[in-house]
């Protein structure tokens, strides 16, 4: 396998492309990190690097990079650059290398090396190693490849000294490489933490490394988040992909994601506070564990006061999936050697030992603090010395900084624990001196989980309110600060309602979420609480977690003081909400709230209701909701985004009922909603008007027209980096470019593009696109090739048993028909049994009508006419004209435009021409060719027009005279 410098620098960029990203970059992306990524001498780099940024694969800017003072150009790849450079992965991950491994020589597939190498070895790693000539040395070329890893411990506690505990850091370290599950628990102030840091920095550079401290307020979602930004890095994007499509997540698809990535990754993962995990979380953690004991390359570390429940007895003494690691108090000999170590006098070093019991938060205070030679007996607990001893000697403003810390339950900047104290940071710095605060980074402080619960009790009820007082305006502020400069105002949510924002934004959007979390457990006034949650349900709605932001609402909910917040929340939770029925219940309490008679927010209700109508194909209904708002829109401000609701929904409506279909109205409709929305920076709404205006125009027999609004559609999508939505963008694409164009090279293109896209982030239904691969193979008689594709789409796709389990039956019996094309007569008739059998008990309209169609051509290949004929005809009374090619938009089926009563009709028209009926054939042929025309399919049309030209001599010679 020989690559050249050009696909070298195509895979290099592709593997650090999740760095090309910020004002700042790593050295990485400059000229020389190019050239020597791509093993080119860096003379030699603009010969290779200049057609790339012609044929715009790569582009090139000027930026800081990381460490060097003046600014430098430097690469990364284009969205065309990308997936060129994906299917050069592909293609090469398919190649054959030679190897040597212990004196062994012998070869392998790329593929199945990384698939076997946990994780160990990079593509581009192996590719390098091969470049030199002869058996490439695999295990060399795994240790160099292990630098690339992610550390994400920044959140792990510092460790000033390390005493004692040795022996339990070896055993945990021996544990994580035997066990998936490792659990250490023991008291506050035992030293879990710092324990699980010296673990994280005897593995750094080693392991990747994830450190998470459980919060109260975790759910699922946020656990998952973190742990895909972490694996993001590594470049494992399975997970990434999946919660970054809009829409509700399942944890089972969470589940068999995360195994995907770790199951490479090599990493260890550490989650510290475990016993402070709520329900969701600890659904999260289980989840976890079981991914954790299904893999080997990667393992986690739980640091809990109790032992958690999301394992059992059996774990730990049958599977020995779980080891656990209780702490006690360290020995008289290590506390000894402590003390000191930290220069206290040898004569109360005994004494001191015998006091503190081992408990390393204890000596860690005794050691930063000055003791007197008078200690005293009491001095049994931290507590009792930090009473008798340390307060007495804290001035008031070092004890109004602890007590405000002990409020956060995360790590927070100096001025949120100073709040306005004269003295400034040379206060937080003296309390850290003492071993009161700890520093996390270089600008955060937190107390330690045991001395914040201790200075939480000792407040009375007035300074806890007063505090709280202060404290909580600062948490929200804090928030709202961190959302205006990380975030541009579009995708912020507590200016606009975005829905399309991108990962790095999720991470600013999770920083605001613990940030309002932490002041709502603080908080005890009602309206600011009700205010809190209505800030958290919008925050958590933009990460996608519509769990999380639909508790938070019906928190909310219980907390608003006025009728304007419920009517808002009644708003959010209808159109949010996973279930029909509890989305019209919000939708009718919120008019409960309203007057009769015209306003904006029973509007929106209303067209909310109208869009529950539509899902559930109740076009009258939503007729009727439509018609009362349009009704009020004199009384109303014009160009309020509620009419931009109202032109959306009134176009969908348009084109998708057939009774009232008005396309050129629909068109219309829906220009208006892009203006008014677009004003409004809806961006959610703004893609599906465009997906609209797709269909609108296509129905209308302007596909190029569609082409535009589906570029236009992917680009408002590119922007939320959501792959899921990419890839359906693309299969819409090569629809129209098909069905509607007849440009099949160009839709194979946007297929082919849509499953490495699919295929990248594990998406589920990414084997569909193989029914599309053989549609455009059958249209160009590439009939073993569509035969192998749908083949293929057969074996993969998940068909549930309801919705599309007729799917499978109309993928059968398309296949029977693939293979009669392919003239295997024996192969047909097996898959037209099996599609019989898979057929549901009643039989719908489609499975029936597709079944028909493969038995009239199957009894017309037998010769057996009479029957074919009939069975064709049962055919068209069963398929149905084509259907709406956005029908599946979130996630794609087989439906009427790819198979339709069209398709059907020249394939009837043909067998009446076969057996010498031309008058009938032209009356179908006709048909067919009307049908295509009603749906604006030129290219379908064009295929009848020239099936029926070439029956004219049949028709001459019947009519001669």
């Amino acid at each position: 396998m020989r690559l050249t410098g050009k696909e070298r620098i195509l895979l290099y960029l592709l593997e650090v492309s999740r760095l090309d990203e910020g004002i700042e970059v790593p050295p990485e992306l400059t000229q020389e990190g190019v050239a020597w990524g791509a093993t080119l001498n860096r003379r030699h780099l603009p010969q290779y690097i200049h057609p790339l940024l012609r044929e715009g694969l790569v582009r090139e800017r000027r930026a800081h990079v990381r460490g060097i003072r003046q600014r430098r150009k430097v690469y990364g790849l284009t969205q065309s650059g990308k997936l060129a450079a994906l299917h050069l992965r592909n293609r090469v991950l398919g190649e054959t290398i030679t190897i040597r491994k212990g004196g062994a020589i012998r070869d392998v597939k790329l593929s199945d090396l990384l698939k076997n190498s946990a994780g160990a070895a990079s593509l581009l790693g192996l590719v390098r190693a091969t470049l030199h000539g002869g058996p490439v040395d695999i295990d060399e070329v795994f240790e160099a490849s292990r630098s690339g890893l992610a550390d994400f411990s920044h959140e792990a506690p510092p460790v000033e000294r390390f005493v004692g505990r040795e022996e339990e850091l070896w055993r945990i370290l021996d544990d994580l490489e035997a066990t998936p599950i490792v659990v250490v628990t023991g008291v506050a102030g035992i030293g879990k933490s710092a324990l699980g840091a010296m673990v994280c920095s005897s593995l750094r550079g080693k392991r990747s490394l994830f450190w998470r401290r459980i919060r109260t307020w975790d759910t699922a979602m946020d656990l998952a988040m973190r742990l895909a930004g972490f694996l993001r890095a590594q470049g494992r994007t399975v997970l990434y992909g999946y919660l970054s499509a809009s829409g509700p997540k399942e944890l089972g698809r969470i589940e068999e994601l995360l195994l995907a990535d770790l199951a490479q990754a090599r990493s260890v993962l550490v989650f510290d506070d475990v016993h402070t995990a709520n329900d969701d979380a600890i659904r999260f953690m289980s989840l976890l564990c079981q991914v954790l004991t299904l893999q080997k390359a990667s393992c986690g570390l739980f640091l809990s006061r109790t032992v958690p429940s999301f394992y059992s007895r059996r774990d730990v003494e049958v599977e020995r999936s779980v080891a656990e690691v209780p702490l006690a108090g360290l020995d008289s000999k290590d506390v000894q050697t402590l003390l000191r170590d930290a220069g206290l006098p040898a004569s109360l070093v005994p004494t001191l030992s015998a006091l503190s019991g081992g408990s390393p938060l204890f000596l860690k205070v005794l050691s930063r603090a000055k003791v007197r030679e008078d200690v005293k007996a009491s001095w049994r607990t931290v507590e009792t010395y930090i009473a008798e001893e340390i307060e007495s000697g804290l001035s008031n403003t070092e004890q109004r900084c602890l007590q405000v810390a002990s409020l956060y339950e995360l790590p927070v900047p100096a001025e949120g624990i100073l709040l306005g104290a004269k003295r400034g940071i040379g206060v937080l710095v003296g309390l850290e001196k003492k071993g009161l605060l700890d520093r996390i980074g270089a600008d955060r402080f937190v107390l330690h989980d045991f001395l914040r619960t201790y200075f939480q009790n000792g407040l009375t009820s007035t300074q806890r309110r007063k505090l709280v007082h202060q404290v909580v305006p600062w948490l929200l502020d804090e928030a709202e600060g961190i959302l205006k400069k990380g975030l541009p105002s579009e995708a912020n949510p507590f200016v606009y309602w975005p829905h399309l924002i991108d990962y790095e934004h999720r991470e600013v959007i999770q920083k605001a979420i613990s940030l309002v979390e932490n002041a709502i457990i603080l908080d005890t006034v009602p309206g600011r609480r009700a205010f809190s949650y209505d800030r958290l349900a919008r925050l958590r709605y933009a990460i996608g977690d519509i769990s999380g932001g639909n508790e938070a609402d019906r928190t909310a909910l219980r907390f608003a003081t006025d009728d304007a917040s419920r009517i808002r929340i009644h708003k959010r939770l209808a159109d949010h909400s996973q279930d029909p029925e509890e989305a019209e219940r919000h939708i009718e309490a919120g008019l409960e709230l309203l007057p009769n008679g015209p306003s904006l927010d029973a509007g929106e209700l209303l067209v909310l209701r109208a869009e529950l109508a539509i899902s559930k194909d109740n076009f009258e209904k939503a007729w009727e909701e439509v018609d009362l708002v349009a009704s009020w829109r004199p009384g109303l401000p014009a160009n309020h985004v509620l009419f931009g609701y109202l032109s959306l929904v009134t176009g969908a409506l348009l084109i998708q009922d057939e009774r009232h279909r008005d396309l050129p109205i629909a068109e219309a409709e829906l220009r208006k909603a892009l203006k008014i929305l677009g004003a409004a920076k809806e961006t959610y709404d703004i893609a599906w008007v465009y997906l609209n205006l797709a269909e609108a125009t296509l129905l209308m027999g302007r596909p190029e027209d569609a082409l535009t609004h589906l570029d236009q559609l992917l680009a408002a999508i590119h922007a939320a980096a959501d792959p899921h939505a990419q890839a359906v963008v693309l299969c819409l694409k090569g629809r129209c470019l098909s069905e509607w164009l007849g440009e099949y090279q160009a839709a194979e293109r946007h297929y082919l593009e849509a499953e490495t896209l699919a295929g990248l982030f594990e998406l589920p239904w990414k084997s569909y696109i193989r029914a599309l691969l053989a549609s455009v193979y059958e249209h160009e008689a590439r009939y073993p090739e569509a035969r192998e594709s749908l083949a293929s789409f057969l074996r993969e796709y998940r068909f549930a048993e309801s919705t599309f389990r007729e799917a499978r039956v109309t993928g059968l019996a398309w296949m029977a028909r693939l293979c009669l094309l392919c003239h295997d007569v024996e192969a047909a008739e097996e898959y037209l049994r099996e599609a019989v059998a898979a057929g549901p008990k009643k039989g719908s309209a489609a499975a029936m009508g597709a079944v028909a169609w493969a038995e009239g051509m199957l009894l017309s290949r037998r010769g057996d006419v009479a029957h074919a004929d009939a069975r064709f005809q049962i055919a068209l009374k069963h398929l149905e004209p084509p259907g709406s090619i956005c029908a599946y938009a979130h996630a794609p089926a087989l439906d009427r435009s790819l198979r339709s009563k069209g398709h059907l009709l020249l394939d009837y028209g043909r067998f009446l021409a076969s057996i010498g009926e031309p008058a009938r054939a032209d009356e179908i042929l006709g048909q067919a060719r009307e049908t295509f025309r009603a749906y604006g399919m030129k290219a379908m049309e064009r295929e009848g027009a020239q099936v029926h030209e070439s029956l004219a001599p049949q028709r001459e010679r019947r009519f001669a005279p």
